[in-house]
């Protein structure tokens, strides 16, 4: 068996932390040293993005940077000139977008390119995309149409501060046949994202009962290339010369701090790395940027260096916060007979698990509602022939938000057969006779190990 444990490159400690208990039993054993090989996964070049700078803590893309349009409202969405619609459509429609730095929503508005009015009563409705809860809604009718202004009727709302980091859905509905003008949604081309205020997410959205959050989305693949149907006003959030020259050049200054600061923290990181890896043949430095969103790379690069060099029979991966029960894995693989079987997967698994649009484990490639079924973090094990697999199909293999599912949503296509056992953890809970127990820091590694060697229970000894 070889065991992959992904670590992170600045995580020395948690490292250190299992060298004293788990992984150097294993490597001080008379037995399962011959029978087993350890590798922590550690990307080989790190983010120089600051994380204060970063778009999210999780990758290493730079936030969006902002070239603000100051003192007038904006529309975020505008239907082309003579645009016409595609399909008819009489539920709830919606696309997303993301606040940058913090705008005052202005007016709300739904698409009428014949300009011609309409002859049902349409709603316009702004959401949080995290809660689905409404933020305000408008309701337009043939009496009260608001005003048309670039392709969409306008009405004011009360003045709603929308801040940094605020995930929006801006939904219209309550479509009817009868409304030529207004019930087919428009292919719109035309994004105005305030120098740098908001972001678009390629996503449209769709629903089937009014009022509610509209919960079905379609990916889309081109820019402006999205169905929608409703749209709003807004103007940047100007408070305390927020956007004033002195402020800029303020924010200039302290980013080239932060910058200089981040390169001091990577050098004592890189130093301490290669430290390290002169004390301990334990390391495997994969091609790939280190960060959390790398990590579906990170294994892969494991799977196929194993594949490389390696005669094996099973890998398990797992993180550098579990604890692992080697000796007892390596007993029930026996006792289970496994060795020789085709295409075994063997852990805890999570099935039907809902897709997440945002957080740690934002998913916007994956547009299906529930993900295939998957492994469970702290632990699982593949026989050779799907490594072989993964490892050989790599480069045609899309990244998802995460390993666990990645792995799942690619051995969808082989058809794994799955060895479901609960002794693998998925959380914080301990059994006695576990597997593996995840998110511990590396005081809390040491004590589990001290209770196994002590009284054979990880979870305590009474």
């Amino acid at each position: 068996m070889v065991i992959g444990i992904l670590s992170a490159r600045g995580n020395n400690e948690p490292r250190q932390a299992l060298r004293e208990t788990w992984v150097g039993y294993v490597l001080n054993h008379p037995v399962l040293q011959k029978r087993v090989l350890i590798k922590f996964i550690v990307g080989d070049k790190p983010c120089h993005i600051p994380p204060q700078d970063r778009l999210d803590q999780y990758s290493c893309e730079p936030d969006t940077l902002v070239d603000p349009v100051l003192d007038q409202d904006i529309i975020a969405y505008r239907v082309p000139k003579g645009a016409v619609g595609f399909h008819i459509y009489q539920g709830p429609l919606g696309m997303d977008f993301r606040v940058n730095l913090p705008i005052v929503v202005t007016q709300l508005g739904v698409f009428d390119s014949n300009s011609d009015g309409f002859r049902g009563g349409l709603t316009a409705h702004l959401y949080d995309r995290i809660s689905q809860k409404e933020v305000m809604s408008v309701n337009f009718t043939p009496e009260d149409p608001g005003e048309l202004v670039g392709g969409s009727r306008f009405k004011p709302v009360d003045h709603f501060v929308l801040p940094k980091g605020f995930e929006g859905s801006i939904v219209a509905e309550n479509f009817s046949s009868s409304d030529p003008s207004s019930n087919n949604p428009m292919m719109h081309g035309g994004l105005d994202n305030g120098g740098g205020l908001i972001s678009f997410h390629r996503i449209s959205r769709y629903g089937v009962e009014q009022g509610v959050f509209p919960g079905h989305e379609e990916r889309v693949f081109e820019e402006n290339n999205q169905y929608g149907a409703g749209t709003f006003l807004y103007r940047a959030y100007v408070a305390d010369g927020d956007f004033s020259k002195e402020k800029l050049e303020e924010r200039r200054k302290h980013a080239k701090e932060r910058k200089e600061m981040w390169r001091g923290v990577l050098l004592r990181e890189e130093q301490e790395l290669q430290r390290e890896l002169r004390a301990h043949d334990d390391i495997l430095m994969v091609d790939v940027v280190d960060v959390y969103r790398n990590l579906p790379k990170k294994l892969l690069k494991f799977y196929n260096w194993i594949v490389m060099n390696m005669q094996f029979n099973f890998t398990l991966k797992t993180d550098d916060d579990c604890f692992v029960d080697v000796e007892a894995i390596i007993k029930e693989l026996s006792d289970m007979k496994l060795r020789g079987k085709e295409r075994i997967w063997w852990s805890r698994f999570r099935a039907d698990w809902p897709v997440e649009r945002v957080g740690k484990w934002r998913e916007l490639d994956y547009t299906a509602p529930v993900y295939p079924t998957f492994a469970c973090g702290a632990g699982n094990v593949l026989s050779a022939d799907l490594v072989k697999w993964l490892a050989l199909n790599a480069v045609h293999l899309k990244q998802y938000q995460g390993e666990d599912v990645s792995v799942g949503i690619w051995l969808s296509a082989v058809g794994p057969n799955f060895v479901k056992d609960y002794r693998w953890s998925c959380g914080r809970e301990c059994d006695t006779g576990t597997f593996t127990s995840p998110e511990n820091d590396p005081e809390e590694l040491r004590e589990m190990w001290t209770d196994l060697q002590t009284c054979g229970d990880p979870c305590g000894c009474s």
